[in-house]
């Protein structure tokens, strides 16, 4: 295996899978295999170029998914991500293993790549929380933090909104009254992630045991919360421009890192395009407001544009509802529909190529 992983705690001192969230539920769970008898587990810490850094109770060890279980992998989807846990094989008196599979996760977060590629791109698995953040600036965005919200909900993970760099902003108050519209009802904190006493609604929802993965664009403070909490500069910041206050990627993977005190952050990269892939995405709890007054629209298949009786025109011709709300509301039923084509048309590939590769190990075991 390459060298350009170990860094860290690589082959360092034993960690208790307590801490990162092992259980009694995910114990029963991987001794029900019958494959995996004489495995040990461990959770993902890092992907890099086919090789993974995972956690284990004997120390970090270096994996590499097993053939078998490779060609079992049906799309991008079922590939582990930082957060997911393992089942491994170890190589006799070396710190590296094989990976023979993966739990059933509990919950994980995806989204399709950007441009017009059809990809899906896991960013983390086995989540608690999601920790959505923003900046009080010209970085800011509602719409975006809606796309955000309704990722964490149609997984079932309870979203919460971070607003960074207090410090900086001129009317701190509006940004919070537009994060709690987008929101609909998730926690919104206002936070300045250098200064470590503004930290402490975030800080008090991390626990032994729980994982949260922290998402949102490049230059919003991700990366700095991590290395406040941490408290030594673990993690890579670059400064936001000038001419607009976006960020730089200083981040290029995703990572789960063990806290001090128990628990787990998951760092992610910054992402200017969220299109999400699920299709089942939670509309009810995302645009709540809209939702609600579809009901009263006269007709049932109102599409909120020029109908009579719409109650939804109705609220923004009141200034009750932003158009811009209306607009990404139409987009994402828009995403909603042409995705759930696309993920079938996936499936289909994903399935021919299972089956070639199949038939290909088959045909070479006969020989």
């Amino acid at each position: 295996m390459t060298d350009e992983l170990r860094y860290d705690n690589a082959g360092g001192a034993p960690i208790a899978l307590e801490r990162l969230g092992w259980s009694e539920i995910w114990r029963s769970t991987f001794d029900a295999q019958p494959d995996w008898r004489g495995c040990e587990p461990g959770r993902v810490a890092v992907l890099f170029q086919n090789i993974y850094r995972v956690y284990t109770a004997r120390g970090e060890v270096l994996a590499k998914l097993a053939g078998k279980f490779s060609i079992e992998l049906r799309s991008n989807f079922d590939y582990p991500v930082a957060g997911d846990w393992l089942a491994l094989q170890h190589a006799p008196g070396q710190n590296e293993a094989v990976i023979l599979g993966r739990l059933p996760r509990c919950n994980s977060i995806a989204r399709k790549t950007a441009g017009k590629q059809n990809r899906i791109q896991t960013m983390a698995a086995n989540l608690d929380e999601l920790f959505i953040f923003s900046s009080m600036n010209r970085e800011f965005n509602p719409r975006r933090l809606e796309r955000y919200l309704a990722l964490a909900r149609q997984n079932g993970i309870p979203p919460v909104v971070a607003l960074t760099k207090t410090d900086e902003a001129e009317d701190p108050q509006s940004f919070i009254e537009q994060a709690q519209t987008a929101a609909s009802g998730a926690p919104v904190f206002a936070v300045n992630c250098l200064d470590g006493s503004t930290l402490t609604p975030l800080q008090t929802r991390i626990a032994d045991g729980k994982t949260i993965a922290v998402v949102g664009s490049s230059g919003v403070g991700k990366s700095t919360f991590i290395n406040t909490l941490l408290g030594v500069e673990r993690q890579e910041t670059l400064p936001s421009r000038e001419t607009d206050d976006r960020g730089r990627h200083a981040t290029t993977h995703r990572e789960l890192i063990p806290l001090p005190d128990g628990g787990a952050l998951i760092d992610t990269p910054g992402i200017r395009e969220l299109r999400v892939w699920e299709t089942e995405t939670d509309f009810d709890e995302a645009f709540a407001d809209i939702e609600a007054l579809a009901a009263s629209c006269f007709f049932n298949d109102c599409r909120h544009d020029s109908e009579d009786g719409c109650a939804v025109k109705a609220a923004i011709e009141a200034g009750e509802i932003a158009p811009e709300r209306l607009f990404n509301y139409r987009k994402m039923q828009e995403e909603k529909t042409a995705l759930e084509f696309e993920k079938d048309q996936a499936k289909k590939i994903a399935d021919n190529r299972r089956t070639r590769l199949y038939r290909d190990s088959r045909r070479k075991s006969r020989r």
